[in-house]
C-alpha cells in the first residue's frame, strides 16, 4: 500500500541514497575486479622501478614508479617494467589479465663498454672465416678486410646503398639507381632483372631465393634466373625479409585499422596479421619472426601467430642469436631479450650519448655483436663501428684509449684506426703528400699517455 505521508518519504530518502551508493560502489568494484590485477615488483633496494604501458605512441611516461619495491593495480594489457639504478638496465614484459595478480622479482646485470673497431662507416657486415666484408657508407664501395687489416675494394664504378647476404660469400646489393648486383665470392656483377625493383624492396634467403617487388607485385627466383610473380596487391608492397620458409611483406592501408603483414610461404600459402611492420628479422630456423613498429615489438611464428611482446617500442636493427635471444638497439643502448625469461637486459651503451645504434651484426662464431652507431647531432653523418664480447671477453684497454682521441686531424694528418684483428693506427696527409703522418700520429698519442709501443702504425698515401 503506497503512502503519501511526507514524513515516511523523508525517512526512506537516506536509505535510498545508501542503496544507490552501495550499488554504485559494488558496480565499480566489480568493474575493477573484471578489468584489473595487482602487480608486485621487488628488486635491489637501490634500484628504481618504473611501469610503462606498451602499444601506444602517444606517451611513454611511467604510470607507476618506486624504489626497491612497487605495487600497482593495472588494467588489462601489455606493460614494460623497467629496473635500474641511474638508468633502466633491465626490462620485462608483463601481460596483465583481469584478477590474476602477479609477483615479480627482477634482478639487473652490469653494463659493459663497447670496444671501437673503426671509424669507417662499416654497414651490412658479413664474416667469412678471417675476412670481413662491408659497405662503406662514405664511399659507397664494398670493401673486404683480411686478418692482417689489409683492405681490398670489391666493386668499381657502382655507388651501392646496401647489401643483403644469403651467406658469408653470397649476397645481392643495390645501387642508388635501384639496380641490383650479385656479390659472389668477392666479385660484383650487375643482375639483369626485367622487373623494376623499388629502393630497398628486395630480400634474399639463406637458400639463395631472391624476392623483389615493384611495389605492386612480388617476384621470386634464383639470382640470374627468370623471376616469377607470386603475389599481387592493389596497395603498396614492402618486402621486409626472407627465410628458407618464405618472405615477409607489408601492405599499406589495406584495412580501416591500418596495414597488413603477410608471410608468403615457400609453398605459396599466405598468412596474414593486422599491423604495420617497419623492420623484421627471421630466426635462424625460420620458425620465428621479430617485427618492429613505432608502437610495438613482437615475436610471431612463421604463420604470423603472436608469440610474445618485447618490452620496448620502436627498436633498431633486431638480430637473432639462435632461436631464443634477440639483440636490438634503443637510442644509444644495445639490448638482449630472452624469449625464455621474457626479459631484456641493457648490455652496453655507446661511449657518447650523441651516437645512436644504427645497425647490429653478429660475428660468424657468435662471439661478438658488432655495433654501427651514427651521430645524431651532426649533419655530416658520422659513424663509428664498435663491438661487444658475448663470452665475457674484456675490451682492450689500448683501444679504449684510442677511441677517446681518434679519429682526429692533427698537423695536416688525418688519423684513424682499424681493430678487426689487432689495433692499427692509420694516418694519411690531408694537404702535403710529403708529411710523415706516421710520426705525427705517434707523437699525438704519446702526448696523451698512450702506449704506442703496443700499436702498429701505417701511413696511407
Amino acid at each position: 500500500m503506497m503512502t503519501n505521508n511526507p514524513r515516511i518519504k523523508l525517512k526512506l530518502l537516506p536509505l535510498a541514497v545508501i542503496v544507490m551508493v552501495c550499488a554504485f560502489l559494488g558496480a565499480r568494484f566489480l568493474l575493477t575486479y573484471l578489468t584489473t590485477a595487482e602487480v608486485d615488483v621487488t628488486t635491489n633496494t637501490s634500484n628504481y622501478i618504473s611501469i610503462v604501458r606498451l602499444g601506444t605512441t602517444t606517451s611513454s611516461s611511467p604510470i607507476a614508479q618506486g624504489q626497491g619495491k612497487l605495487s600497482a593495480r593495472l588494467h588489462t594489457g601489455a606493460y614494460s617494467i623497467g629496473v635500474g639504478r641511474i638508468q633502466t638496465t633491465t626490462q620485462r614484459t608483463v601481460l596483465v589479465h583481469a584478477h590474476h595478480n602477479q609477483h615479480l622479482s627482477i634482478n639487473t646485470i652490469s653494463v659493459n663498454q663497447l670496444e671501437s673497431v673503426t671509424n669507417d662507416a662499416a654497414y651490412d657486415l658479413v664474416f667469412n672465416n678471417n675476412n670481413i666484408a662491408f659497405l662503406d657508407l662514405y664511399s659507397r664501395n664494398l670493401i673486404s678486410i683480411d686478418d692482417q687489416n689489409n683492405e681490398q675494394l670489391l666493386n668499381t664504378g657502382y655507388s651501392l646503398t646496401e647489401v643483403k647476404w644469403a651467406s658469408p660469400t653470397y649476397g645481392v646489393a643495390q645501387d642508388q639507381a635501384s639496380n641490383l648486383y650479385l656479390v659472389n665470392s668477392g666479385s660484383v656483377s650487375k643482375l639483369t632483372i626485367p622487373q623494376t625493383v623499388n629502393n630497398n624492396n628486395y630480400a634474399i634467403a639463406p637458400n639463395k631465393d631472391l624476392y623483389v617487388s615493384n611495389g605492386k607485385v612480388v617476384y621470386s627466383g634464383i639470382p640470374g634466373s627468370t623471376m616469377i610473380p607470386i603475389f599481387r596487391s592493389t596497395q603498396k608492397i614492402s618486402i621486409l625479409g626472407a627465410s628458407n620458409n618464405g618472405v615477409l611483406i607489408n601492405i599499406s592501408g589495406t584495412s580501416p585499422s591500418g596495414d597488413t603483414m603477410v608471410v608468403i610461404s615457400s609453398t605459396g600459402k599466405t598468412y596474414e596479421a593486422t599491423g604495420k611492420a617497419v623492420e623484421a628479422a627471421w630466426s635462424p630456423s625460420g620458425k620465428y619472426l621479430v617485427i618492429t613498429s613505432s608502437d610495438s615489438t613482437k615475436v610471431y611464428s612463421n604463420q604470423l601467430k603472436f608469440v610474445e611482446q618485447l618490452p620496448a617500442n620502436d627498436v633498431t636493427s633486431p638480430v637473432w642469436l639462435g632461436n631464443n635471444a634477440i639483440f636490438y638497439g634503443v637510442n644509444n643502448g644495445v639490448w638482449r631479450y630472452s624469449l625464455a625469461a621474457e626479459k631484456a637486459d641493457l648490455l652496453a651503451t655507446t661511449p657518447s650519448s650523441n651516437f645512436d645504434v644504427y645497425q647490429l651484426t653478429l660475428s660468424q662464431d657468435d662471439a661478438y655483436i658488432y655495433v654501427l652507431t651514427q651521430s645524431i647531432q651532426s649533419s655530416n653523418r658520422l659513424y663509428v663501428l664498435s663491438r661487444l664480447g658475448l663470452l665475457n671477453q674484456p675490451a682492450s684497454t689500448v683501444v679504449l684509449g684510442l677511441q677517446a682521441f681518434l679519429p682526429n686531424t692533427v698537423d695536416g694528418c688525418s688519423i684513424g684506426y682499424l681493430n678487426f684483428s689487432q689495433p692499427i693506427v692509420i694516418a694519411q696527409p690531408t694537404d702535403s703528400p710529403t708529411l710523415n703522418c706516421n710520426s705525427v700520429a705517434q707523437t699525438y698519442l704519446q702526448e696523451y699517455g698512450l702506449d704506442t709501443a703496443s700499436l702498429k702504425f701505417e701511413t696511407s698515401p
